[in-house]
């Protein structure tokens, strides 16, 4: 089975039973654990690797010590403790933020529009990396999401002792569980599942809405809306505060937590939408009108499309965890075919800077180094590299604004990229079909329709339509 086989079953399954208008009392369940079967679906069946990952092995005295930052966290940064502030943001967490030239860690995507609003009117909310949060500068409007996370720990244990699910909800789960067996020989134990999303939210909605309430935001920003964080949409609905998500990677009709088959398909959300350029606007149909979707730019990489480093004889590889096994096979053969004078760059997602020796192991050639969280930025290695390698990554979209001759790999995610594939990008399967010969650009979107300009203005043009200015 491939991934397209494997998307249209899945939306199949959704038409066929109609999930996405199914509730258990007043529980949207499809709207929390849509994407998270549809990972589990593509684990299952061999497409991809989870996004999620698989916890660290850590001894007894780092786990004491996570505890000990984690119970600090909660008890002195909690949001409860917040100020008012006229915006909350909740960005991409601890470890999604990035070293900058300043040596601070920043988060590519909320760091400019806060500094834009001002720091004093805003409130930083993020997850925790293992209990620590790097060195951030707005340390009077910052609070750590771990309290919830701990929440969510308590919704489990009750989870193992109770079933909340009456007979009816049963047969109907069990109807669902029977198609996915059908059609992927997976076994979801979805009543589970579910359960545990239901204590999940239980647990953790009155306290947000608490935390909401006293903050009193006018708005909420969110980098990145599934995967568990529709609790933050539900909140905010709740509460009447409007919640807006900036987009921070590649969408397109293949990714279920953007692509939806009609208005209104996933109630949780958010109220608006903030792309990169227009070219994002056609790329997939969300579940809000047009109207409430805007074009903002990529703040943090405006400046530095314009970087212009002396091209040199390499080759950047754009990692991601889900296709990072496959990615790294492909760049190991290749190296050993590589001329004396090349150079592979194999860039980490930050996902995979915790576990890559063990994913991939020690580079077995001297012509490939691997960058992880410390090294140069991306954008700084497409401007000196001649040639980028990558699958469905965002990055690949700047690699080519940045004169790269673009090459994607042939594996699940590949689809997500069909209009640069349709505009000409090659698809390889094979070491061999990388030709180093033939570095020309011949694949050159509108850098202006991808990645728009004079960011300040389109968001201020965005917060006056939501009557936010």
């Amino acid at each position: 089975m491939d991934y397209q086989e494997a998307h249209k079953k899945f939306r199949s399954i959704e038409d066929d039973l109609n999930l996405f208008d199914a509730r258990i009392g007043d529980f949207a369940f499809w709207d929390y654990l849509r994407y998270p079967i549809w990972d589990q679906v593509l684990v299952a069946t061999g497409l991809m690797d989870s996004i999620l990952g698989s916890a660290k092995d850590v001894g007894l005295s780092s786990r004491i010590c996570t505890k000990m930052r984690v119970i600090k966290n909660v008890l002195l940064r909690n949001p409860s403790n917040s100020p008012q502030a006229d915006f909350v943001f909740i960005g991409g967490g601890a470890s999604r933020r990035v070293l900058n030239t300043n040596d601070e860690y920043e988060d590519p995507w909320c760091d400019s529009l806060i500094n834009y609003l001002g720091e004093e009117r805003c409130q930083v909310w993020e997850t925790s990396n293992s209990g620590r949060h790097h060195s951030y500068k707005y340390k009077n409007q910052f609070s750590s999401l771990d309290i919830f996370a701990q929440l969510e720990s308590l919704s489990r244990v009750e989870s193992k002792f109770f079933n909340i699910l009456n007979k009816k909800d049963q047969s109907f789960i069990s109807q669902i569980e029977a198609r996915f067996d059908l059609d992927f020989g997976i076994q979801l134990n979805l009543c589970r599942q579910i359960e545990a999303s239901m204590l999940r939210r239980k647990y953790i909605l009155p306290v947000l809405m608490s935390c909401l309430k006293k903050v009193k935001p006018r708005a909420v920003f969110i980098m990145c809306s599934y995967f568990g964080r529709e609790i933050y949409v539900e909140a905010c609905r709740k509460l009447r505060i409007p919640i807006i998500e900036i987009q921070h990677g590649t969408i397109s009709d293949y990714h279920l937590a953007y692509s939806y088959p009609k208005l209104g398909a996933k109630v949780m959300f958010p109220d608006y939408f903030l792309n990169f350029g227009r070219f994002w606007c056609d790329a997939v149909q969300l579940p809000i009108p047009q109207d409430r979707v805007f074009t903002l730019g990529y703040p943090s990489i405006e400046s530095k499309l314009n970087l212009t480093g002396i091209k040199k004889k390499q080759i950047v590889f754009v990692s991601q965890r889900t296709i990072g096994l496959q990615l790294w096979e492909f760049a190991s053969k290749l190296a050993g075919m590589l001329p004396p004078d090349w150079m592979i760059v194999y860039k980490l997602h930050p996902a995979e800077f915790d576990d890559w020796q063990a994913r991939y192991g020690e580079p077995n050639t001297s012509n490939i180094e691997i960058v992880a969280a410390d090294g140069p930025s991306l954008h700084v290695l497409f401007s000196e590299s001649l040639i980028q390698v990558g699958v469905y990554s965002t990055a690949i979209y700047e690699g080519l604004a940045l004169g790269c001759k673009t090459y994607l790999l042939d594996c699940p995610g590949v689809e997500y990229m069909q209009s640069l594939i349709d505009s000409g990008c090659s698809v390889v399967r094979l070491p061999e079909e990388v030709d180093l010969d033939n570095c020309k650009v011949d694949v050159w979107p509108d850098r202006e329709c991808l990645f728009s300009k004079n960011w300040k203005s389109n968001f201020d043009t965005a917060l006056c339509q939501m009557g936010l200015l």
